[in-house]
């Protein structure tokens, strides 16, 4: 979630938080613009507060809201959640209207008049971007938190006991699929639609690089080859495991064949000895 503040509306939101202290938030309108849904909001019995940009793949950027609006609302999309993640990731930001958009420095100034709609969505974009891959970078952290413990066991032991061939290949799979999510959905790149806005597209470009999102994605991919690579060693050591099993299961099968091959010629013997007279 990434919330940004009206620079010069503090005073007022904290005499309204002193004077509401339970809002009720409305929906108004609501409308697709480019890859995010815009959302108008309301408390009643006002006019409209500020808007907010619902992304699918789980990411909230809020305009103009309160802090205590900010909680409600997300209270409210809760309800829609689908696999919700454990925490929630925000990032706040101040912003001020001026005659043009810019984001030089990290500092948001959105453009008055009938651009101002394109510019948020422009900005919105990047900030969705940028919380987006801090959740990718908290769920790299805690997969390698999981994985120093099984270095260590293959280090000190030589063998992997802990996990088996399905478990490896599960955790090969959920590294896949991260690293799908990174690189080959809207986080990575610039939307398609900046291609014919030459201005928008570079205020994307200065807050994309003040946020460092393609650094951040370069590093995420980093740490995930490492992941990567650690994975094939821990399924080399069980495919190998799975083989020498299967090796001494060949064996025995092989020695209990030639037992029972020979079983009848022993017990020949043993019925020539009990008929042998003393």
């Amino acid at each position: 979630m990434a919330v940004l503040k009206h620079k010069t509306h503090n005073t007022q939101e904290n005499s309204e938080n002193s004077e509401n202290t339970s809002p009720t938030l409305v929906f108004g309108q609501c409308k697709s613009v480019q890859n995010a849904m815009l959302v108008d909001i309301g408390v009643v019995g006002t006019s409209k507060l500020g808007s907010a940009f619902v992304y699918s793949f789980g990411c909230v950027v809020i305009w103009g809201l309160t802090s205590e609006h900010d909680t409600l609302l997300v209270k409210m999309l809760s309800r829609f959640e689908i696999e919700p993640y454990s925490s929630i990731e925000m990032d706040e930001f101040s912003f001020t209207v001026s005659e043009k958009t810019s984001t030089k420095d990290g500092d948001i100034v959105i453009e008055s008049g009938p651009g101002s709609a394109i510019a948020m969505v422009v900005v919105s974009h990047a900030l969705a971007q940028s919380v987006k891959i801090a959740q990718f970078e908290e769920r790299v952290q805690e997969t390698i938190l999981t994985v120093e413990p099984l270095a260590k066991e293959l280090q000190s032991q030589g063998r992997l006991a802990s996990l088996t061939m399905r478990e490896v290949g599960q955790r090969i799979g959920t590294l896949f699929l991260l690293r799908t999510q990174v690189n080959f959905g809207d986080i990575a790149d610039s939307p398609a639609f900046l291609w014919d806005l030459e201005d928008l597209e570079l205020a994307h470009s200065h807050l994309a690089k003040y946020l460092e999102i393609k650094k951040r994605v370069t590093f995420l991919n980093d740490r995930m080859d490492t992941l990567g690579h650690l994975y094939d060693i821990l399924r080399d050591e069980s495919n190998n495991r799975h083989s020498v099993q299967l090796e001494w299961i060949v064996i025995i099968l092989i020695t209990l064949e030639c037992f029972l091959g020979i079983l009848p010629y022993i017990l020949k013997l043993m019925d020539l000895d009990v008929d042998t007279p003393e």
